[in-house]
């Protein structure tokens, strides 16, 4: 007996290469799948591209068509949030299934998810992760769905009713599942829904104890939610893992349907990225020779941290493909960046930041400086005359090697 896996995803035309990439990244690392697609608007012809893709690794994807009407007058409670969040309630009317497997498609998959269809339930209606920011509630972003106790109860219905009299109350169909399930939820742990998307957030409301959570930048759980409104595609950089949400979206489907050995794993196994990184932690836009350096140091990538936002000058350095810039940083992002760091910028003017020298020092990292710029009361950087940036660069060089930076 052929028996799939069903998973639930809902999006509209706009989102559909979100809901790809998410399909990427299921598809990566699991086989023989439904894809159940709640929409209302995708055209049929992708479906049809979809359906022999999917066919080669056992998989099927159906298009469902949601009538909108009965949900387009639920309020949201987020601009980046529509109508469509609601169309989840509608799962035990159309998939077939015992149980199923609802994701955002902000989200990626990143490991088998074979344990979500083998755990129990324990009389539960759902599978779910608390959320990272109403830590008395469950994130409705992924769910492990028992539809059979979903249908016998009539739970759309429910869902549908309860919506109605409290829409305008509670946090979207987030809220309304979660008084309906109070207590009847059982829980996963945070592996099954990473969530990283209220990184910035978090920050701006001023909790610290967010960023006291461990977090090691070597941690790949199974799936990965960027909630919120900061998302990995977005310009600005407000979260982890936005390279592997790119990895994903960047694969493509033949990498993904052939069975091979060795299969790329990284964003840096198939594109063009720098080869070595440096940082600059700074609160002024005065950083020396910055222009210069970055067109001389191609295969550096430059990561520009501030507690604030970036003047024009900084700003700009963005249309170069080697400047990432971090406006109003999170402990995180630093952290991320510094684990695969080569080396260190002190070349802001006035002081320095967040005693960045000893932090780098400690991780065994040399430190280039320009005499004017040069916060080392230790003697421990490497220091040249602004006069003569030429010859910072030709000491990075060598360092990383000519024969890579030339």
């Amino acid at each position: 007996m052929d028996t799939k896996k069903a998973i639930v995803l809902g999006a509209d035309n706009n989102y559909r290469d979100k809901l790809e990439t998410t399909i990427k990244s299921i598809c990566y690392h699991n086989k023989d799948l439904k894809f159940y697609i709640f929409n209302e608007d995708i055209p049929k012809e992708w479906f049809c591209l979809m359906e022999k893709k999917l066919g080669k690794i056992n998989c099927e994807i159906l298009n469902i068509r949601i009538d909108a009407e009965k949900v387009k007058h639920f309020s949201t409670p987020n601009k980046h949030i529509r109508y469509m969040t609601y169309f989840r309630y509608f799962i035990p009317e159309i998939v077939e299934e015992s149980r199923a497997l609802y994701l955002d498609c902000d989200m990626i998959v990143h490991k088998p998810l074979d344990m979500l269809f083998e755990m129990s339930f324990d009389e539960n209606y759902i599978l779910a992760v608390r959320d990272s920011w109403d830590v008395n509630s469950f994130n409705a972003g992924m769910m492990v769905v028992n539809v059979d106790k979903w249908v016998s109860e009539n739970i759309c219905q429910q869902l549908l009713d309860l919506t109605h009299e409290k829409h305008q109350e509670v946090y979207g169909d987030q809220g309304g599942l979660n008084l309906l399930f109070k207590d009847k939820w059982k829980e996963l742990t945070p592996y099954f829904d990473f969530m990283v998307g209220l990184d910035a957030e978090i920050f701006y409301e001023k909790r610290p104890d967010w960023f006291l959570q461990k977090w090691d930048v070597s941690y790949e759980p199974a799936i990965i939610h960027f909630e919120g409104m900061h998302k990995p595609w977005n310009h600005s950089i407000k979260t982890r893992y936005r390279e592997l949400w790119w990895f994903y979206n960047g694969l493509d489907w033949q990498t993904i349907l052939l069975e091979k050995d060795i299969k790329p794993t990284s964003f840096s196994d198939i594109a063009i990225v720098s080869l070595f990184h440096t940082a600059i932690f700074t609160d002024t836009q005065e950083l020396e020779h910055i222009e210069y350096l970055v067109e001389k140091l191609p295969n550096v990538h430059f990561h520009i941290f501030a507690h604030s936002y970036f003047g024009s000058r900084v700003f700009n350095l963005e249309v170069f493909k080697n400047v990432s810039l971090y406006p109003n940083y999170t402990s995180y992002q630093s952290q991320e960046i510094l684990s695969k760091l080569d080396f260190y910028l002190d070349i802001n003017h006035y002081q320095e930041i967040d005693n960045i020298l000893s932090v780098v020092e400690q991780l065994s990292n040399p430190i280039f400086a320009f005499e004017n710029t040069s916060h080392d009361a230790n003697n421990r950087s490497h220091i040249f005359s602004s006069a003569e940036p030429e010859k910072m660069v030709e000491s990075i060089r060598q360092f990383l090697g000519e024969s890579v930076c030339g």
